[in-house]
């Protein structure tokens, strides 16, 4: 088993983001890692890596519920790559999982974030 701990910080506000990776599998299987996050008050970018060609997708959601997935990214040989979480709520907490599948294995990452507050300033 893998843990996976770090620290994301935002320019108007900082921001905790923890991750644990847990694998499934043999040998065979994908290793996904997550390389950080710039976060919005309404959108989330994760940035991952995997070390295979593989699927890879992002289940999340708010509080402890992961139930809306992202679209999938299929790279042909190991590679980083960056998923956009959109449509949040400012200021709330979200967890997700980083899911990459190649071969009938998967291995998972997972994270949480929470976004940044409502902006206050209008610009005009």
């Amino acid at each position: 088993m893998r843990s996976l701990t770090f620290a994301v910080a935002a320019a108007a506000a900082a921001l905790a983001l923890v991750g644990a990776a847990s694998g499934r599998g043999g040998a065979e299987s994908p290793q996904v890692v997550i390389d950080g996050a710039s976060v919005g008050a309404f959108s989330v970018v994760v940035r991952w890596h995997v070390d295979r060609a593989a699927r890879v997708a992002i289940e999340y959601g708010a509080g402890a519920e992961t139930q809306v997935w992202s679209k999938e990214t299929a790279l042909t040989g190991p590679g980083a790559g960056t998923t956009r979480l959109s449509a949040l709520q400012p200021g709330a907490d979200y967890r997700f999982r980083v899911v990459a599948v190649a071969g009938g294995t998967r291995d998972v990452s997972q994270g949480s974030v929470r976004t940044q507050p409502m902006p206050t300033t209008v610009w005009g």
